[in-house]
């Protein structure tokens, strides 16, 4: 059946070895999202969009290509993207890509752009017939008793990067010990920094079962300080006896874990939120065998640290990168600038009143909607959405009702409730242009390494 589906589609613009032009970096416009009525949103869209390109598709065929090879049963992410790689450049079948190199950047387009979002809207219709395929990851329980918990197989080496990168989201983070005083009042606003390791400890390990095993195993040594808890459907839960209850345990949150553990090792919350303690921490796991935690000099606006960063993501390591008052995770580093897992949010503008939250539009719309009332704002959402093509479609009209008043808004509000009616990771795949870089002054904060194995089982393409 596989060899039928790649026959169907001619490899994409014939034999050529030449690659797609990549895009330039994106200069400021000037308000184009508060001009709808003179511009058009479709043209402000694409003026704004690095990735958009014209309304047809930028991959003829493709598409339809890999959903079929995913009705087949292909799932796995590298391999479905190795094989429309191939399907352009014929001659690079079996061979392994050089990072950075033409052809790997091809690849990552192919993958984020092609890949990554026909996968999702198979798991989305998975999930909707209720047939258990839509790979989303499970909470699964880990160790039992009182006793530390042994993980399930050995850790082995760090993945490969881009096979687990994991979005997951600060806001709803509920750890409190009485003791630690949160600003604002929550561990929500304050802990991107512990969920921004959650995100690079869950894709070193492979899954996130691994990573709540080694994490699990870390606080049997430490213990929890007293009078921790976090909260699972509202309610509060004693961490102390979740670590003795499996089934009460496998409900809490990876990250609220993560920084418990943080807690523990430290015994400061202060310490929570320096850069040496998201290294000690994710050395404390087993999962990090070394690394680095920064000051404040390696500004990724920097040519050659923009380079390092690519280095280091090429070679398996995980970066950790600070913008002004606030920690996201690198996944990716492009010529006209970086991809972040940002765990706030899409974040459009330096001050106060910054993020667009993740959630669902029904609960979250209003809220955003007051973030976005003046056009640098809109224009920057939508740069910020380049990269993640799953949340796009839905904060492009987000950033276009807010540029709407009375009725108009009105009924486009009722028809984004009614088009999009899941949660929205706003936070996932953002993009920074090189100028976002200087205005957020994004650094390179922690450097995280694992044992790798020479294949870390990679397909052969894979850059």
């Amino acid at each position: 059946m596989l060899d039928s589906i790649l026959d169907a589609f001619p490899s994409w613009g014939g034999a050529s070895s030449k690659a797609a032009p990549q895009p330039s970096d994106p200069q400021p416009t000037g308000g184009l999202l508060g001009g709808l009525s003179s511009l058009g949103y479709k043209a402000a869209k694409a003026a704004l969009t690095p990735l958009s390109g014209p309304a047809k598709s930028a991959f003829p065929g493709l598409e339809g290509l890999v959903r079929g090879l995913i009705a087949a049963g292909r799932r796995d992410e590298n391999a479905l993207t190795d094989e429309l790689l191939y399907r352009q450049y014929p001659g690079l079948r079996g061979m392994k890509l050089k990072a950075g190199s033409q052809e790997a950047r091809e690849w990552l387009r192919l993958r984020d752009e092609v890949v990554r979002p026909a996968l999702a809207a198979a798991a989305r219709e998975a999930a909707a017939k209720g047939d258990g395929k839509s790979g989303g990851a499970s909470k699964e329980a880990a160790g039992g008793g009182g006793a530390a918990p042994q993980p399930s197989a050995p850790l082995g080496p760090v993945a490969p990067m881009g096979e687990h990168e994991a979005y997951y989201n600060q806001n709803d983070n509920s750890y409190d010990d009485g003791v630690s005083e949160w600003a604002g009042g929550s561990a929500g606003k304050n802990t991107c920094n512990m969920t921004a390791l959650t995100m690079a400890l869950v894709s070193m390990a492979g899954s996130e079962a691994r990573a709540r095993e080694a994490v699990i195993a870390l606080l049997h040594k430490t213990g929890v300080r007293s009078g921790a808890a976090a909260k699972v459907g509202g309610k509060k839960i004693d961490l102390a006896k979740a670590l003795k209850d499996p089934a009460k345990l496998a409900d809490v949150q990876l990250e609220d874990l993560v920084i418990a553990a943080a807690v523990s090792i430290t015994n400061d919350y202060d310490a929570v939120t320096k850069t040496g303690t998201i290294l000690k921490v994710a050395k404390a796991t087993g999962l990090v065998t070394g690394g680095k935690a920064y000051a404040s000099t390696e500004k990724l606006y920097d040519p050659e640290t923009l380079q390092r960063a690519r280095d280091l993501l090429a070679a398996g390591q995980r970066v950790v990168v600070g913008t002004k008052n606030h920690y996201v995770y690198l996944v990716g580093v492009r010529d006209d600038g970086i991809v972040v897992h940002d765990p706030a949010g899409a974040r459009v503008a330096v001050d106060s009143d910054k993020y667009i939250w993740p959630g669902a539009p029904s609960a979250k719309v209003g809220g955003w909607l007051g973030r976005l009332k003046d056009a640098d704002r809109r224009e920057t959402l939508v740069r910020r959405m380049a990269t993640n093509p799953a949340a796009r479609p839905a904060m492009e009209k987000v950033a276009q009702i807010a540029a709407l008043k009375g009725a108009e808004r009105s009924q486009a509000l009722a028809e984004l409730k009614e088009q999009f009616t899941g949660s929205v990771d706003t936070g996932a795949s953002n993009y920074y242009s090189l100028a976002d870089l200087k205005t957020y002054n994004a650094r390179i904060r922690v450097v995280l390494e694992g044992q790798q194995a020479e294949d870390a089982g990679q397909t052969l393409a894979s850059p």
